[in-house]
Parts: C-alpha cells; structure tokens; sequence
C-alpha cells in the first residue's frame, strides 16, 4: 500500500510539474491550431505555386473551348468552291503565317523562311494549299473528298489564332512573362488519321538572354533559359458538323540569372514543367529492385564485419577484454 500511495504521489507531482502543463496546453491547441497551421504553410507555398496550379488545372479546358469557338466560327463562314480556287478558301491569317513558322503537313515539312529563300514563293504557298487539302480530304462532312468549310476550320487553327490563345491559357504565357534576345520558332502540325485529323501547335523560345514582368523593367538572365508551350487535339466532322476534342496542352520554362541562379517569382522557382513529366514504369522497377538488392546485402554483410571486428580487435592494440 505504501508502495502503490508513492507511485499516486509522484504521478501527481510529475503531472504538476511545468513540463506536464506544456505538454498538455500544446496537445489542447492542437485540434484549434490545425486549421491555422494549414493556412501558414499554404500561405508559406507562396502566390506563384498556387498560380502555377490554378493554370494547370484550367489549362486543357481553357484552351478547348476557346479553340472549339474559332473552329465552329471559321466553319460556318461563307467559303468558295475548291476549284474556284484554292488559295481563296484558305483563311486569310494563315496565309499571312505561312513561311513565319513551320508547317508539317501529312509528310511534308515546310520550314520556316523556306519560300523566300526559294525562287518562287507562290509556287511554294500553292504547294502547301495542296497539301494541306490533301490531308483534309475524306475528312469532312459525310466523308466528302472536298470540304471547303473544312479546309477553312483547319488552315484558321493553324495560325496565330490558336497561338494567342495558347498563350493567354498558359501561366508562362507573355502576359506575365516576355523573353527576348532568343531565337522563337512556331510550329504546326496536321496529320490525318482513320478519318480524323489530328493537329499540334507549339511555340518554343530558345536562348533567351532577358525577361521582364509586369511590374518591372526589361532584366537581363542567362542564355539557357527557355519557354516552351504546345497543344494536340482532333478534328473530325460527325453528321456536318465540326467538333474538336481530346486536348492535352503542356508547358516548360526555365529562367536564370547571368550567374546561374534560377530567377524566383512569388515564392516560385522558375524552372518547371506543367504537367509534370511522369516518371518511367521501368526506371521505378529497376530503382525498387536495387533498393531490394542493397537492403539484402545490408543483412548479408552486417553480421560478417562484426565477427570481423571481434576477431581483429586484439591485433589492433586496443583495450582488452576484461576477464572475471
């Protein structure tokens, strides 16, 4: 009974003690604080990842039915027969874009500046409606050969027009940040698949030697920083009419410094992919099997080095074992 009334005793004292009454005031806070705690640490990520976020997830359906709206627009306009001509049919800003960026039509690939190096630039813009119809035929309403209003949907997605809106979908797009000094390439691609045809769009600036926000002046960064942005979606035209699904839409950027040091904007590393790139089936088996090998060779050796370490520890000089 003594033994059981001086447990008692010092339970109470060391539930008395100062410690005791921290540890219990921080466990009382716990449930309260929670909600506050998530709060700092959310505000801790900073604006630029909870930006980066809110573009990543808005991106894709963004940009889809910003597109799906041009394309039905351009699809409803009055467009001439093909054979009228077929330079006609096209869309005017297509045109204007042709030889100011690549074009890979089907097989074929038009590069960028091509045509005015070449000795005749319209021969080169006939040659690209002509191909660009090619990939069209059999795509449009009811599986005729030609569809003009097809054709005009088509040539006016490749085009600037899809460009900005690619750009104002993306959070590295030029409302935010402007890069310069670079080499900027644009590139469009249509390709006609099992009576679909499937288009990409794409802006790539390389080499960038300065940057600027909105709220500063043109700064100067380092030549390995790079904007990337590119889209992919599908065309096809059920019972005469137009749809554009299935878009995935992706973006890279990297700015740094001229000493090398990547540029921080709002808390956030400018040195990302949206979405990230997902890592390899084979890469995460190979890494679990090694990390499996490591821990049974781990379970191996341990009990050999410590035999080793007893039976060596006499030749080493060191203190003796103590006999009784």
């Amino acid at each position: 009974n003594n033994h059981n009334n001086n447990n008692n005793s010092n339970n109470h004292n060391n539930n008395n003690s100062p410690a005791s009454a921290s540890r219990r005031r921080a466990g009382d806070m716990c449930g309260c604080a929670a909600p506050a705690m998530a709060m700092l640490c959310r505000r801790r990520r900073g604006e630029g990842a909870l930006r980066l976020e809110a573009y990543e997830s808005a991106r894709a359906p963004k940009l889809e039915a910003l597109l799906r709206a041009e394309v039905e627009r351009a699809y409803e306009e009055e467009a001439p027969a093909v054979k009228d001509g077929l330079l006609e049919v096209l869309h005017p800003q297509c045109l204007k874009d042709f030889d100011r960026a690549d074009y890979t039509i089907g097989k074929e690939l038009f590069s960028q500046g091509a045509a005015a190096k070449g000795a005749d630039k319209e021969a080169a813009r006939e040659r690209f409606a002509e191909c660009l119809r090619a990939e069209c035929c059999g795509c449009g309403s009811a599986g005729s050969e030609d569809d003009p209003h097809l054709l005009r949907a088509v040539s006016a997605l490749a085009s600037q027009i899809s460009m900005a809106h690619l750009g104002t979908t993306c959070f590295s797009g030029p409302h935010t940040y402007a890069l310069s000094g670079g080499s900027a390439r644009v590139t469009y691609g249509v390709e006609r698949r099992e009576g679909t045809l499937h288009m990409s769009i794409g802006r790539r600036e390389e080499g960038c030697t300065a940057f600027s926000l909105p709220d500063s002046d043109v700064l100067d960064c380092h030549k390995m920083s790079f904007c990337r942005q590119s889209a992919e979606f599908v065309l096809h035209c059920p019972s005469g009419q137009i749809k554009l699904e299935n878009l995935s839409a992706n973006e890279a950027m990297r700015l740094v410094w001229p000493d090398e040091r990547v540029v921080v904007h709002d808390g956030l590393e400018l040195n990302l992919c949206s979405p990230p790139l997902p890592r390899s089936g084979l890469l995460q088996m190979l890494g679990a099997c090694l990390l499996g090998c490591l821990r049974l060779l781990a379970r191996l050796v341990m009990p050999i080095l410590l035999r080793f370490k007893f039976l060596v520890r006499p030749f080493l000089g060191g203190p003796k074992p103590r006999v009784e």
